[in-house]
């Protein structure tokens, strides 16, 4: 008998009274074909001056490239988490 374990996970957002959503959401529910390393985050695209001028590109550029920065960390890659 094998027990097969599953990670059930939802997200949500709500814009509020800002014109458009400003964070980003991460779900890596299984990472590197590793069923037991998730990586969930929220980017947090509101406040700062750059905000007025890049609007939610901030969080979103976070998010896109969060992964590939953290997959090819030193620390990740020796199992130092």
């Amino acid at each position: 008998y094998i027990k097969k374990e599953v990670l059930n996970f939802a997200s949500s957002s709500m814009c509020g009274w800002r014109p458009f959503m400003e964070d980003a959401h991460l779900e890596e529910p299984c990472v590197n074909n590793d069923h037991y390393l998730s990586v969930f985050g929220i980017f947090d695209g509101h406040g700062g001056i750059l905000r007025y001028k890049l609007g939610p590109e901030i969080s979103i550029f976070a998010k896109n490239h969060f992964m590939s920065c953290l997959l090819e960390n030193e620390n990740f890659i020796a199992k130092n988490y």
